[in-house]
């Protein structure tokens, strides 16, 4: 297997113009399930690592890093993203099983939490909301907890209405 993250220039045309590929990234033995998006940076997660990629001229992977554990989950909000590990791919001498980590798109940790049994995960503009069975936090990116919930039913989503210390829960 061989995982490729390709970033194509759709700004030229013509028809003796055949290659709009502007930078082409391999990474073998890996398969990349996510891309990540936020202004002009990119990060693409695979089963085994994690990219970042500067988007701005010619894309560049700025950064790169092997993953120690499987993710369980992973949502992704305004210039941030946020993963809770799994179980661990290898044995490594920190082990992230059970941990929420947010990090910033230059891959930089924000904040660590250790989670019992995580049941959900959703990034909305700034905040994460996590559940643990059917109780749910929302933090802001530092850390700091904004509200939590505990609910009588499986949630789905939560929506934060603009404006207000409200939210929208839907449920099933």
């Amino acid at each position: 297997l061989v995982g490729k993250v390709t970033f194509f220039d759709l700004t030229v045309s013509g028809g003796t113009f055949t290659d709009r590929i502007s930078a082409n990234f391999v990474y073998p033995n890996t398969i990349v399930t996510d891309l990540i998006i936020s202004g002009n940076k990119c990060v693409a997660v695979g089963d085994n690592l994690m990219a970042g990629y500067e988007l701005s001229g010619v894309p560049q992977e700025k950064w790169s890093r092997g993953l120690s554990n499987q993710i369980q989950a992973m949502d992704s909000g305004d210039a941030f993203f946020a993963v809770i590990y799994g179980q661990a791919l290898t044995n490594t001498q920190e082990s992230l099983e059970h941990k929420l980590v947010v990090y910033n798109m230059d891959g930089n940790e924000l904040y660590r939490k250790d989670l019992e049994k995580a049941s959900y995960l959703q990034a909305v503009g700034d905040l994460i909301v996590y559940g643990e069975g059917r109780s749910y936090v929302c933090l802001d990116t530092k850390g700091r907890s904004k509200w939590f919930y505990n609910a009588l039913e499986d949630v789905q989503a939560f929506y934060p209405v603009p404006g207000e210390k409200q939210v929208i829960r839907t449920s099933g």
